[in-house]
């Protein structure tokens, strides 16, 4: 059997995208888990299928490079809205998009020649409360032991779990060791996306993340949106202004709307397209 895909990145945080609108995908963790790995298959930080939705203009479902399915992707949210509009699935430039931590609201900005320039979602309100913890309470400012080392968080919920870690030179830190001991952190009862951030100024902050399930990746969206958070929960940066969140693959833009919902901004670009052709009979079903 063979399936078509699309590959897009935000901020070089790149996912596999199969649009499902025709076609039903059978146990897409296994796929996700097969076709994510780089160097020996296409490569990816996961799997997002689009499909339609009885409650919003479309749906997602996304699934780790490890083939756990995730509750949300800010970034693969983004490629999401304009892939629908590019290829006329939905045809608006404010639409819906159901996900498993709710539905959320895309903004796309497109050109005199309906070329999409950027895609701005709305990723909720930050809750700082209900946050899966072992003792089940907040976790705004908490000082942990980690290898050896004190470190100061920051706990947010996002509609995933964030665990936000203040550094002076995140770029010198080995995630290889501290990625895996802060996403299984014994405090955390589901594990956690884990972003390392150092404050550059009230309104430009640097970021490497960790996320759950797939490693360090280039950007997150919702780890973007965490970091943000948290750093204007505890006075590090402005509350009225645009953030600046410098990633590894890239700038992201974080806003925070009158109902303290956060906005997050940014390209949302196509890297290619292809065929996949050695997928398993009952691994794809095709639909009329």
């Amino acid at each position: 059997m063979k399936i078509n895909f699309v590959k897009m990145q935000g901020a070089g945080n790149d996912y596999i995208f199969i649009d499902c609108f025709s076609q039903r995908i059978q146990r897409p963790n296994l796929l996700a888990a097969k076709w994510s790995r780089r160097h020996f298959s296409v490569g990816s930080d996961g799997l997002v299928l689009m499909q339609p939705s009885q409650t919003a203009d479309a749906g997602m479902r996304i699934f780790n490079a490890d083939g756990s399915e995730g509750a949300m992707c800010g970034n693969a949210l983004r490629c999401v809205a304009a892939y629908l509009y590019t290829h006329k699935l939905v045809n608006k430039n404010n639409m819906k998009i159901e996900t498993r931590s709710g539905i959320r609201q895309a903004r796309l900005l497109t050109d005199q020649n309906h070329q999409v320039i950027s895609v701005s979602v709305n990723l909720q309100a930050p809750d700082f409360i209900n946050v899966p913890t072992a003792n089940g309470r907040s976790l705004l400012q908490k000082s942990v032991v980690v290898n050896n080392q004190s470190w100061q968080i920051g706990a947010v919920s996002m509609g995933n779990p964030h665990c936000v870690v203040w550094c002076d030179q995140v770029e010198k830190l080995n995630l290889e060791e501290l990625g895996p001991a802060f996403e299984h952190l014994n405090v955390f009862t589901q594990r956690v996306n884990t972003e390392f951030v150092q404050i550059k100024n009230r309104q430009h902050i640097c970021m490497r993340v960790y996320e759950r399930g797939s490693g360090e990746t280039y950007a997150c969206g919702s780890g973007a949106c965490a970091a943000v958070a948290v750093a204007q929960a505890t006075g590090r940066v402005d509350m009225d202004r645009e953030i600046r969140v410098q990633c590894k693959g890239g700038n992201l833009f974080v806003s925070r709307d009158k109902d303290s919902c956060l906005w997050l901004r940014g390209l949302a670009e196509y890297v290619y397209s292809g065929l996949i052709a050695d997928c398993e009979e009952d691994m794809v079903c095709r639909q009329v």
